[in-house]
């Protein structure tokens, strides 16, 4: 609370006043005003909300209070967040002056005489007003000239009075007498107001036993406590610690808690010690854990506290998941004035104490009550309750009615999943013929988008074996890619933009159209252009694609159903063809047979390598040849020689 505001009674008045986040430490400079925040209670009466709401100043806030309000002796503005408690409660008093129902009647706004009704409210040296050293009103300056006129008829240390011979001694005893008698005469039952003997019987009457107690314990020990002593009381009072009471240890990594001292004068102002405090912690039981204190900003380990601002100071405790579940005791030493002070604060480290609990949980947990009826149990809109034997209460015969129900035959059952089965026509897929010219139900049904008419045949449609998955080797498992064409011509098709821009990528692959213009059509590709897009197939389309038709491109040796030839099967192939269809100039076969002619006469062939001969057949070569060339053997292995 503040000290005490004084504004005029009955005139309207401006307060400022600060709030502070509730963490006590820093000021809350987002506040924002809702109804109900900002009451005023008048001479202890009823609180009621403010006409005004308060205004944002920057680092505090200020309200207005209206003439009405201010038509007390003692007011009380109290500003509570009435929402989520978003500052600590503030509680601002205010004392009126300058009117008969104010607290103090005396009117500081009158620069006359103050609000002072005793002096005289005139001009100074004018008729009533107080009297100066001029013309007008009392004659200050004829009073002088009298005062100055005796004083020099006295003279310098009362020469002039030497006639009247001064007080003797007997006129003093005299005095003396008359005094201490009246000091010993007992008090009259009716003593002249104001005199000794009126204030001594008002004080006698006013020191009662109790309050005469009151005096005596104020000198217990000794004197009543001086000015210092108060203030050397205050000192232990005036420095403030936030400190977590309990430090949650983090899952993983490391959590730093913040730990912070605010220091004060007398009256209440921010003040800085003689130096900045330090801070010791130990565990439960004694063992340091100064070691984890760090500065706030640069994480690096100290026992100072770092100023944040005049009188304020902070610190850091580092945490990490393996700290132990231990009880700490801060030491907060702050040295003030040459007087060293500590202040003990304690903390708890714990595991961690709750979940996440997300706003999606608080909607689930909201709709669960709202779910609930809010109706007592076995009323209407209620919870049905359950009678002794376990049964719904309320419900008559419920046995003979199960017992009713359970009593179906089988061909109802029956009955009754053929037609369920019939209504989402899934009785298409072994009991009814499955048209797909005229399939069942609506087209984007899951089998319909899967199925398609050739020629009154049902197949997959492309897009369901582009998209067959895994292990079951279809044309999903192997396939390199699946689209639509952008073009086509006699023997090449554009495939779509995103094909790999890599030229010959997909050499020796094979394209497959699966539908659209040419679909049933495979060709092996025998270059591709990654730039353009365009494949060149090995041979031409009977139907040429366009950008209708849609493709799948597979690796050449992952042809379903395809068997690889073996070594044996090649190179009689090979050999086939050479004795036959390489007939061009300088081909194999050309110079296979010239060899041959050149060795004719021998009618023999020799190996290099083991010396072995062998006599030509009648096709004009030997058997040993074939069998080196199947071999693979080269010309450097094998060579024609006469014999």
């Amino acid at each position: 609370m503040q000290g005490v505001h004084m504004r005029k009674y009955g005139a309207s008045a401006t307060i400022n006043f600060e709030l502070y986040n509730t963490d006590g430490v820093n000021f809350n400079v987002a506040a924002v005003h809702a109804l109900g925040d900002t009451k005023v209670m008048t001479d202890e009466g009823v609180e009621a909300n403010t006409t005004n709401a308060f205004t944002d100043e920057g680092q505090g806030y200020s309200i207005v209070l209206t003439a009405t309000e201010m038509q007390a002796a003692r007011i009380v503005l109290y500003v509570v967040d009435q929402g989520a408690k978003a500052w600590l409660d503030k509680a601002v008093v205010i004392e009126t002056y300058g009117h008969a129902s104010a607290q103090h009647a005396m009117d500081f706004d009158d620069s006359v005489r103050g609000g002072m009704t005793a002096l005289p409210n005139a001009a100074a040296d004018a008729a009533g007003g107080l009297a100066i050293s001029d013309a007008g009103g009392l004659d200050i300056d004829g009073m002088n000239t009298t005062v100055n006129t005796t004083n020099t008829t006295i003279g310098v240390a009362g020469a002039g009075l030497t006639g009247l011979g001064g007080m003797s001694a007997t006129m003093k005893g005299e005095v003396n007498t008359e005094v201490d008698a009246a000091l010993n005469t007992a008090v009259p039952g009716s003593p002249t107001v104001n005199s000794v003997n009126d204030l001594i019987t008002k004080l006698e009457a006013r020191l009662t036993a109790l309050r005469a107690g009151y005096l005596d314990n104020l000198n217990v020990g000794g004197l009543a406590a001086s000015l210092a002593d108060v203030q050397a009381i205050q000192n232990n009072t005036r420095t403030t610690i936030a400190a977590p009471g309990a430090m949650e240890r983090p899952d993983s990594g490391s959590t730093r808690f913040k730990l912070y001292l605010n220091n004060y004068d007398t009256m209440g102002n921010m003040e800085e010690p003689d130096s900045a405090p330090t801070v010791a912690v130990v565990n439960e039981e004694g063992t340091a854990r100064s070691a984890n204190l760090q500065h706030p900003t640069t994480h690096v380990a100290q026992t100072t506290m770092v100023q944040l601002e005049a009188g304020r100071y902070w610190i850091e405790y580092d945490m990490t998941a393996a700290s132990p579940i231990e009880g700490l005791v801060f030491t907060f030493t702050v040295i003030e004035g040459g007087a060293t002070r500590k202040f003990n604060r304690v903390a708890q480290i714990v595991d961690t104490t709750a979940v996440d609990f997300t706003a999606a949980d608080r909607t689930t947990l909201g709709n669960i009550a709202t779910g609930v009826p809010n109706i007592a149990p076995g009323t209407n809109g209620g919870l049905a309750t359950v009678d002794a034997s376990n049964r719904i209460a309320g419900i008559a015969g419920t046995k003979n009615t199960l017992d009713a129900l359970n009593d179906l035959s089988q061909a109802l059952v029956n009955a009754e999943v053929d037609t369920a089965l019939a209504d989402i026509h899934l009785d298409h897929l072994l009991a009814v013929d499955y048209d797909p010219a005229v399939p069942p139900g609506v087209a984007t049904a899951l089998f319909n988008e899967l199925i398609e008419n050739n020629a009154g045949v049902s197949r997959y449609t492309a897009a369901a074996l582009a998209q067959a998955p895994a292990g079951g080797g279809g044309l999903g498992e192997t396939q390199l890619r699946a689209n639509t064409a952008q073009a086509g011509a006699a023997s090449t098709i554009t495939l779509d933009a995103g094909a790999s821009a890599v030229d010959d990528y997909y050499k020796h692959a094979i394209i497959a159209l699966t539908g659209g213009t040419g679909a049933g059509q495979s060709q092996i590709v025998n270059s591709y252009v990654g730039s353009t897009k365009v494949a060149t197939m090995a041979a031409a389309w009977a139907t040429a694609p366009d950008a209708t038709t849609t493709f799948v491109i597979l690796p050449l040796g992952t042809i379903p159903g395809a068997t690889a030839p073996s070594a044996a099967t090649v190179a009689t192939t090979v050999w086939a063809a050479l004795q036959s269809a390489n007939k061009a100039n300088g081909s194999m076969g050309v110079q296979v047979n010239t060899v041959v002619q050149s060795v004719a006469p021998t009618k023999k062939v020799a190996d290099k390598a083991t010396g072995e001969t062998e006599v030509f057949d009648s096709d004009g070569v030997t058997s040993l040849y074939k069998e080196r060339v199947q071999q693979g053997l080269t010309d450097d292995k094998v060579e024609f020689v006469r014999v």
